[in-house]
């Protein structure tokens, strides 16, 4: 049975954070005096990746409003500081890191080659991630590829039947399924989350393909899952996907 679908992750995945978040953290505490070294805002932030706010429990990031979001944030930004070593102006300095962020989403370079390829190869591209679809639809539309995907799995997205879409208990994996028509088995997941984009569509019957972007350690020791390893763990897509996909599904 040849694949039909294959969904994407954005953060990360596809998408990019320019400057990245890391040095953009520095650059604005630094602009109130305060010297960080950028790898060791990035050593925090990755201890803190499986933080998750009451706020968002049962949630999206999507279904938050911008007064969530900013509480959501805030409270990040005051434990990253702590664990920084940080102890005065806590307050001031993670409301300046809200207040004062540049940094925009971008996609990586090989992205517009990999769907063109996935297009031609007759395969539907889902997007199945944790920013709304507004704010995903606005980058894939800034390189003119909005057209160029079926469906949208995000946070934002509330079915009447499954609830707030989520990759922790697989309603948005249910969702793409149900949305597309096709059975797992036809379905390929790409992210970097060894368990939201490994493990739980891999208890689905949708093959996982993990992909790691910036040489994290997580990823390194991660097994490949349904693939091998020289695509799980490429950090460009562009011809491994369509390598394996003709090779192993089609």
């Amino acid at each position: 049975m040849g694949w039909k679908v294959i969904s994407f992750d954005f953060d990360n995945t596809i998408g990019r954070i320019d400057p990245p978040v890391h040095a953009t953290i520095g650059t604005i505490l630094e602009k109130h005096g305060v010297h960080v070294r950028a790898e060791e805002i990035h050593k925090i932030l990755v201890q803190l990746r499986p933080f998750r706010h009451p706020l968002m429990e049962g949630r999206g990031w999507g279904i938050l409003s911008d007064e969530e979001k900013n509480v959501v944030l805030t409270h990040r930004n005051r434990l990253l500081l702590k664990r920084l070593g940080i102890k005065s102006n806590l307050d001031s300095l993670a409301a300046a890191i809200n207040d004062e962020w540049f940094a925009v989403r971008r996609l990586y370079p090989d992205v517009p080659g990999t769907f063109e390829q996935l297009r031609k190869m007759d395969i539907t591209i889902a997007i199945l991630a944790g920013p709304s679809s507004t704010t995903v639809k606005e980058v894939l539309g800034k390189y003119n590829l909005l057209g160029h995907v079926a469906c949208f799995a995000t946070s934002d997205i509330v079915s009447p039947k499954l609830g707030p879409l989520r990759k922790q208990d697989g309603s948005a994996y249910r969702y793409l399924i149900g949305k597309m028509k096709v059975d797992p088995s036809e379905t390929i997941h790409v992210g970097d989350n060894v368990e939201l984009d490994g493990d739980v569509p891999k208890s689905l019957g949708i093959t996982a393909v993990l992909i790691n972007r910036n040489e994290r350690e997580d990823l390194k020791n991660a097994r490949a899952i349904g693939l091998p390893q020289k695509t799980m763990l490429s950090p460009h897509m562009e011809s491994g996907i369509k390598r394996e996909i003709s090779v192993n599904g089609n």
